[in-house]
């Protein structure tokens, strides 16, 4: 009887272990949108430095200037951006729309 009991307590004892011990999954937080002040649609933007449109990655080279963040063709604009923000960030705006000629 003593047996019996003493595994019933061990079973209880370990069930209850397990279930506290369970992590909680983390809460998802939403991901951060990032504005980028050079971007055109379509996931290209055109670069302050160079003036010419490429396609922004992951990687592509960042800098921040008065909340807007700007993507850089290559890692070696980024520091000729950051000598002198406010002349690229003016001159940085995305392409123009083009209009398609109605049929």
């Amino acid at each position: 009887m003593k047996r019996i009991a003493l595994s019933l307590v061990t079973v209880v004892a370990f069930s209850a272990v397990t279930a506290f011990a369970q992590e909680k999954p983390a809460a998802k937080k939403p991901a951060k949108t990032e504005v980028i002040a050079n971007a055109i649609k379509g996931g290209k933007a055109i670069c302050p430095i160079m003036k010419e449109e490429f396609p922004v990655k992951t990687t592509s080279a960042r800098s921040n200037y008065k909340g807007k963040t700007y993507v850089f063709c290559c890692e070696g604009c980024k520091p000729e951006f950051d000598k002198a923000p406010a002349k690229y960030a003016a001159a940085a705006k995305p392409a123009p729309k083009t209009s398609k000629p109605k049929s």
